[in-house]
């Protein structure tokens, strides 16, 4: 006789909870496994090479901040030299990772800070897994949690913001979105009145810290907002129950603006009494204010449901809803006259051209699709399906679940911005897997019910087709060499903090340094990091103040009139160039100046849909192509010869070769390294005398750090006193390893003379007299 043990319903329920939670166990895991496969080329012997641009200027405010802990500098003068610049991101996560990296022992070690820094980003990864796993387990149980947790952990552009090195805020935009969301429900679903205020006070302290922490908060409370007016206008249709939803929508809201207070004073734009789209501002404030006016006002317009209003409640009405259109009215005149309004609004939809350069800033409408789905997973696609499927689901169900409309309320605004900007994937990342996780629940319960097949057949095949196109983008050998700076612009930044002169104030940012140094745009934070010197341009691009920065940049390096750029770069007191021969950078550089309808360099879109860089002629006459691809050497053009730019030498370049070949006139190619290092010197000068109009060159061979050998050239011709003076750059002691082999020899009408330059005459500009006893 055998006993028949039967399970019941709590060892289930307790299996069921076990198994979940070794799930989520699981998604952590792999989800730390993928995001600290790049750490060999991140967490390297040498240091810590940070991903991207925007994570050095993280890493640098880390360390001010750790300098004045508990203060973070709101203004820079290492940034947009030499008038320096405010820095418009909000304070609260650089401070919370300085806390961290001090609490770890960096506070006196910047590598161990920024060691502790790169390494903490993946384990935030994972607060934005957990809350966006919770807000799908409201709409759709345990299953679409655990299945929106596994997909933003391995969506390849979740993973791309938030990878080991990644220092930077996106990493915290889709945990404030769910956590947001997910406190709101809670305070909605609460029977108590005090546990209902405390989770729409948490809710307001979620959404404050939010703008603390990261530059998208001020869509949070549209997304709330709107769920809740979609809520209210449910039941005020009859297709819901009343729920009261306007006690912990005031709380929420009206919490969040005054924790938000003492955090926009905090900000160097409120303690202006700025109104700025830019950074955290009294805007923000009012943003909060008018979204918890209009769910007040909403709450207060729209009746209990069909049949129930009484006209003592619709006089009420009236008058509250007089009373805040009146109050949202002068608020969209104010952000009018003041331009607020009208400049987030260019930020949306009319990029400045420097932006526009920036992939995060495109639409992804301008991408082809397989760029997309590779980028979002083949989700992106099914999902707007789900969303159609969720609503049908609630409308069958009266819309029980308020999280449901929280959802069909986020996703088609969050889908909308995306579609702007590529930078919102981000938040889009959350109810696209809140949506995904509940269709993989309804699909078991279709295969389980045996209905809805349609629905569980184009699931299934998103499925399957998701490890597919994700697995390639995430597999080891694709994120172990993730790094957005090469390795000859790192060495190259950590030769010039090592060989050039130190400027002051690096820890104090207050200070104006001694000379700047002139880079693309967007290795500007790298360079200021690395070298520990300022940047005359950056990868700021919003404010004006930091695009005046790159436009400079730009127009510097294009200038086709040599003399011209090198008296900017003395007004500037610009000392050092650095150029990178990339077709990238050229094509930068000409649409940051002149537009995409230039005369140096286009994008060329290619069948596939990717983009071809072209440059043309003009190109070859700028500053920056005479420096990165010819040396500063003289060069033929037309009928006649460019004269060499006897202003600036070479003192540095890598090893490694950079993207572009030009062929001479004589067919031989020229490949010029990838990475370049320039001084601005006086020179030192040639002089002596020959017959009116006699011509005079002044040639030398110089050996480059690599070790590579050219030959600089530079000529005169005699004036009508019999004089002649030819300033020459380079000198046997150059800095680095860059150098003279030999004297520079001198040809005047068929007799060579010889001149000993040191590097006093360059850097002082000496005079050097040449006569016959110099032969």
């Amino acid at each position: 006789m055998r006993a028949v043990i039967r399970k019941g319903p709590g060892a289930v329920g307790t299996m069921r909870r076990a198994l979940a939670a070794a799930a989520s166990l699981a998604i952590a895991l792999v989800a730390l496994w993928v995001r600290f496969a790049p750490a060999p080329s991140i967490l390297t012997p040498s240091g810590v090479i940070l991903t991207e641009s925007d994570p050095f200027y993280h890493a640098r405010r880390i360390l001010l901040a750790l300098a004045h802990f508990p203060r973070v500098p709101q203004f820079d003068a290492y940034m947009n030299f030499p008038e320096g610049a405010r820095i418009y991101w909000p304070s609260g996560f650089d401070l919370a990772m300085a806390t961290l990296a001090g609490l770890g022992g960096g506070s006196h070690d910047p590598e161990r800070a920024m060691r502790i820094c790169a390494e903490a980003v993946p384990f935030m990864a994972l607060l934005s897994i957990a809350a966006t796993g919770l807000l799908a387990r409201e709409i759709g149980g345990r299953l679409a949690g655990l299945g929106a947790a596994a997909l933003l952990a391995f969506t390849p552009y979740q993973v791309e913001y938030t990878v080991v090195g990644r220092v930077d805020h996106h990493v915290l935009e889709p945990f404030f979105l769910a956590a947001v969301l997910v406190a709101f429900l809670r305070a909605a679903q609460a029977r108590s009145p005090r546990v209902r205020d405390g989770w729409a006070l948490g809710c307001g302290a979620l959404l404050a810290l939010a703008f603390w922490f990261v530059t998208t908060a001020i869509l949070i409370p549209a997304f709330l907002a709107a769920g809740i007016l979609l809520a209210r206008a449910l039941e005020a249709l009859g297709r819901a129950e009343r729920r009261g939803l306007g006690r912990p929508a005031a709380v929420a809201f009206f919490s969040a603006a005054v924790f938000l207070v003492p955090l926009v004073l905090e900000s160097s734009f409120g303690r202006a009494g700025e109104f700025s789209y830019l950074g955290l501002s009294w805007l923000q404030e009012t943003v909060v204010l008018a979204a918890g006016l209009a769910v007040i006002g909403a709450d207060w317009i729209l009746p209990a449901g069909p049949g129930r209003g009484d006209p003592g409640h619709s006089r009420k009405a009236l008058a509250a809803a007089g009373a805040v259109l009146a109050g949202l009215g002068a608020w969209v005149l104010w952000g009018l006259a003041s331009g607020a309004l009208l400049g987030a609004g260019a930020f949306l939809f009319r990029p400045d051209p420097i932006l526009a350069t920036v992939l995060e800033a495109q639409s992804p409408l301008r991408a082809p699709l397989w760029a997309l789905v590779r980028n979002m997973t083949p989700w992106i696609l099914w999902t707007p399906m789900l969303w159609i499927g969720l609503l049908a689901s609630a409308w069958r169900r009266r819309f029980a679940n308020l999280g449901e409309i929280l959802i069909l309320a986020a996703f088609p605004l969050s889908l909308a911005f995306f579609f702007l900007q590529f930078r919102f994937g981000v938040l889009l990342g959350v109810p696209l897997c809140a949506l995904t996780g509940w269709g993989l629940s309804q699909a078991v319960v279709a295969v389980r019910e045996r209905r809805g097949l349609l629905l569980a057949a184009g699931t299934a095949l998103a499925t399957v087709a998701t490890p597919i196109v994700v697995v390639p983008p995430l597999s080891r050998d694709a994120l172990s060499h993730f790094r957005g700076l090469p390795d000859s612009a790192v060495v190259a930044f950590r030769w010039i903090r090592i060989h050039t002169p130190p400027t002051r104030g690096y820890d104090d940012p207050v200070v104006r340094p001694e000379y700047g140094i002139l880079c693309a745009w967007e290795d500007g934070h790298a360079l200021t990091y690395l070298a520990h010197r300022p940047n005359v341009a950056n990868p700021f691009g919003l404010a004006p103040w930091h695009i005046r920065g790159a436009l400079r940049a730009s127009e510097i390096f294009l200038d086709q009139n040599p003399d011209r750029a090198a008296a900017r770069c003395d007004a500037l007191s610009i000392r050092y160039v650095v150029t990178e021969s990339t077709r990238g950078e050229i094509i930068s550089l000409a649409v940051a100046g002149y537009g995409k309808q230039n005369k140096f360099a286009r994008e060329i879109p290619e069948a596939d849909g990717s983009m071809m860089q072209q440059v043309y002629p003009p190109y070859f006459e700028t500053l920056h192509a005479r420096l990165a691809v010819f040396d500063g050497a003289a060069i033929p053009a037309g009928r006649g010869v460019l004269p060499a730019l006897e202003g600036f030498r070479l003192v540095y370049e890598s090893p490694e070769e950079g993207e572009l070949s030009v062929n001479q006139r004589n067919g031989a190619p020229i490949v010029p390294r990838h990475t370049k290092v320039f001084e601005r010197v006086r020179g030192a000068r040639l002089e002596g005398s020959c017959a009116p109009k006699e011509i005079v060159l002044a040639a030398v061979e110089v050996e480059t750090n690599a070790g590579r050998r050219f030959v600089f050239e530079n000529g005169a011709i005699c004036d009508g006193g019999g004089r002649f003076s030819i300033r020459v750059p380079y000198a046997p002691a150059s800095p680095g390893g860059t150098g003279t082999l030999a004297p520079y020899e001198v040809t005047v009408a068929g007799r060579r003379l010889r001149a000993e330059v040191t590097e006093k005459d360059v850097t002082q500009g000496r005079a050097i007299r040449l006569t016959d006893e110099s032969s």
